[in-house]
């Protein structure tokens, strides 16, 4: 078994592709960042199975996985639909018949994370103000349509799309 995971972070996923794949020695877990997170090398000191490549999703080659057939693909990198497509095309040759392809919020937040925005509105919900003010403004965010009651009160009803966390 051969999975692939795009985005490391903190090992959370990865962990559990781990506990998934215990009883199989020969399977591997192939992991991409383009930050050199701790708990990537932390899992690779703990599990040989698990292998880090620090280099974008979109940079993949069937090499890194040692040409082996891919059963399993994780998005949840870059986080926008171009970095997601470039790797899929990349990744299409070396997927299997039955491959399970998983994506991760990749498009529009409804909670601020990263935007710019001052410390003090971090990981609250996004505004029309908060909007205009960060990098790109309104255009980067959208009003779901039908959207309104509780939803609407409680900040539900306004996404912003990631900015490019991938140079």
């Amino acid at each position: 078994r051969t999975i692939v995971e795009f985005g490391t972070s903190h090992g959370f996923s990865a962990l559990n592709w781990l506990h998934a794949i215990a009883d199989d020695p020969d399977a591997r877990v192939y992991s991409y960042d383009i930050l050199p997170y701790p708990a990537a090398q932390a899992l690779e000191d703990s599990d040989p199975r698990f292998i880090f490549h620090g280099k974008s999703q979109a940079d993949f080659e069937p090499a890194d996985v040692e040409g082996r057939p891919v059963e399993l693909a994780f998005f949840d990198a870059g986080h926008l639909v171009e970095y997601s497509l470039r790797a899929f095309e990349r990744l299409l040759p070396s997927l299997t018949m039955n491959a399970i392809i998983a994506v991760h919020d990749t498009g529009l937040h409804v909670l601020d994370h990263g935007s710019g925005a001052p410390s003090e509105e971090e990981g609250l919900p996004f505004t029309e103000a908060s909007c205009q003010r960060a990098g790109g403004g309104l255009q980067h965010c959208l009003r779901f349509e039908g959207c309104e009651g509780l939803s609407d009160l409680h900040g539900f009803c306004l996404g912003r799309a990631h900015r490019p966390s991938e140079r």
